[in-house]
């Protein structure tokens, strides 16, 4: 089974993002009906010193470390929800963002607070292909899922069983892609979660900041320094959903002078003018180019950050019906077709 699962390495609540090829021999053994299963398998040890592994291969206690958010539940209809103060939320311990067939069911086995560190989904209409969902979950602060913890690497297992319970297709030992301290990322920055001011609710404005970290070895930054990045809103919606669906971002401010555009992009650290421009893609679609040279000084740990403004839709029925964000990285601009086609994005 071809599979990956993406997250921030950061305590708290997390959003993971599971991908998984689903194959047609396995369509056929489920014989429509069975289970998924995702399961923290615990940490081993991944420092390493001239090829040799400098720690037992032994996994760590599961319970110590993640609650994946099976207690939170089905979405309830996979829409937004309003609480009584008017903030719009998502409820459920998980999202479906890409299904082999549209006929494809799947369904959250319950669990008791504050979750567990396997989660388990009925699935029926299987079909051949992508199968891509969200999975919250609560990352311990001492867990070697949070990149605070170095020399051990998370390690997952995916399963998909029959309905009697025996394994069709597994992915054993699967090593979380987290969002930031990756060795092997191909830039010199990695992504941090999307922070943003004030809870959202219809028809506001809120001020949201993106992170990211430098990363390398010792006081040099290991990868490339992209050229632009770009922050894109979540795309996918309900039936109902009109031409102004859809979260709006844009500068804080009028463009001008590079010292000009820092100040309306808050840009951290304070005073480093590491942005040259900014570029306005879709509605929801937000790209700064950055000075490459003027970064490569920055040694590993710096934060460098960028403000946008995000206008939220007034009716609900416009609001997204995913919560994932994205964040590219990019050696050209993100926005053109020649860079999606080379393949030129992180």
């Amino acid at each position: 089974m071809a599979a990956t699962l993406e997250y921030p390495a950061a305590p708290g609540n997390v959003t993971m993002v599971l991908s998984l090829q689903i194959s047609p021999r396995a369509v056929a053994d489920l014989q429509n009906v069975g289970s998924l299963v995702i399961a923290y398998a615990g940490a081993v040890g991944s420092a390493s010193e001239g090829g040799r592994r400098l720690q037992a291969d032994v996994p760590d206690d599961p319970g110590d470390n993640v609650n994946l958010r099976c207690n939170w539940g089905n979405p309830a209809d996979g829409s937004w929800r309003q609480d009584d103060d008017g903030f719009l939320f998502r409820g459920g311990g998980w999202s479906l963002l890409q299904a082999p067939d549209p006929g494809m069911q799947l369904a959250l086995q319950a669990c008791n607070p504050p979750g567990n560190a396997e989660m388990s989904f009925a699935i029926s209409g299987t079909k051949s292909g992508t199968l891509s969902l969200t999975v919250e979950a609560w990352l311990w602060a001492a867990s070697p899922l949070n990149s605070t913890v170095s020399g051990k690497q998370a390690r997952w297992d995916i399963t998909l069983k029959n309905s009697g319970g025996e394994v069709v297709d597994r992915k054993p030992g699967l090593a979380g892609n987290t969002w930031w301290g990756a060795e092997n990322s191909r830039f010199a920055l990695t992504a941090l979660p999307l922070v943003w001011e004030n809870a959202a609710s219809p028809g506001s404005r809120i001020l949201m900041t993106a992170s990211l970290r430098g990363i390398g070895r010792g006081d040099v930054l290991g990868g490339q320094i992209p050229k632009f990045i770009c922050i894109r809103s979540p795309s996918r919606y309900e039936e109902g959903a009109d031409a102004g669906a859809g979260f709006k971002v844009s500068s804080p401010g009028e463009g001008g002078p590079i010292r000009q555009i820092s100040q309306n992009l808050h840009l951290l650290p304070k005073g480093w003018l590491w942005v040259i421009r900014t570029v306005q893609g879709q509605v929801g679609q937000f790209c700064v180019e950055t000075d490459a040279l003027n970064m490569t000084s920055a040694i590993p740990g710096t934060i460098f950050a960028f403000s946008v403004n995000v206008d939220l839709p007034q009716q609900t029925a416009n609001w997204p019906a995913e919560i994932l964000w994205r964040l590219d990285l990019c050696n050209h601009n993100c926005l053109s077709e020649d860079a999606v086609a080379a393949n030129d994005r992180s």
